[in-house]
């Protein structure tokens, strides 16, 4: 019940992870998302913005974003695996 204040690609980017909770979205799909543009193999802004994200959610709501590695990230909202 606490507000956490976002930028608008930090809330563009959970927004497209939560509406797709539970399945594996690549770098290029957030990318694609929430700057409508590609997403390049040495463009780590993805990255940067979710830690930025899992920053502002805090240690216990930032576990549900979870790192898939050499594919992308998993939204998972019953912080399973």
């Amino acid at each position: 019940g606490e507000l956490v204040s976002l930028t608008s690609h930090e809330f563009l980017a959970l927004v497209c992870l939560a509406k797709k909770a539970g399945r594996v979205l690549s770098r290029d799909c957030i990318m694609d998302e929430v700057f409508g543009r590609q997403w390049s193999p040495f463009d780590r802004s993805i990255d940067v913005l979710v830690g930025k994200l899992r920053k502002k959610l805090g240690d216990d709501r930032a576990r549900l974003i979870k790192t898939i590695r050499g594919a992308g990230y998993k939204f998972t909202p019953t912080n399973d695996a």
